[in-house]
């Protein structure tokens, strides 16, 4: 019973403190650099529309997207490798 008037006062005061002032992160306010969705209808009418540059050009997308994917799924370890995947976003 003592413990949890503990528990509770405790969390009672934790409700009367500010929220930290958290940085936002770099490239948050960017709406152009996340790939825009697709409805599946029109992905299935480019597939079979059989127009080739269409097709090409949503070859080239998923590509770039499963590139862009690769890149985001390294380990980061340390603030050097921070930096060298926001370099490699950026290109």
């Amino acid at each position: 019973m003592k413990g949890a008037i503990i528990i509770i006062a405790c969390l009672c005061l934790s409700a009367c403190s500010d929220w930290p002032d958290v940085p936002s992160t770099p490239g948050a306010e960017r709406a152009d650099d996340w790939p825009t969705l697709v409805p599946l209808e029109e992905v299935s009418r480019i597939r079979s529309a059989g127009d080739a540059s269409d097709r090409q050009a949503l070859s080239a997308r998923a590509a770039g997207l499963n590139a862009r994917a690769s890149i985001l799924r390294r380990p980061i370890a340390s603030i050097d490798d921070m930096e060298r995947l926001r370099a490699l976003m950026e290109r």
